[in-house]
């Protein structure tokens, strides 16, 4: 299965990744504190829409554990993905 696939049914990024133009496609999540929005990364600076740290700390107002997914959509696919059904020996 694709990534494009697996991701489909959710509310994605449409930053832009530092250092290759790629598009994010990360997770969107909004602070409960502040109202602002973007995606979580490893590190500080990744994309060009981040407003998360990889500890949920809000980039804008500092709270930390204030991060929701936004319209985190379905997610049956994934599940699919990692429990995929057993095929039937012949």
């Amino acid at each position: 299965m694709r990534y494009e696939d697996l991701k489909s049914n959710l509310t994605l990024c449409d930053g832009e990744r530092k250092g290759g133009g790629e598009p994010c496609r990360g997770t969107l999540y909004k602070c409960k504190q502040c109202g602002s929005a973007g995606c979580k990364q490893s590190r500080d600076d990744l994309c060009s829409n981040q407003g998360f740290s990889v500890t949920g700390r809000c980039l804008k107002c500092e709270a930390t554990g204030q991060m929701e997914a936004i319209d985190p959509g379905d997610y049956t696919p994934q599940q699919a993905w990692l429990n995929p059904p057993s095929q039937a020996a012949n």
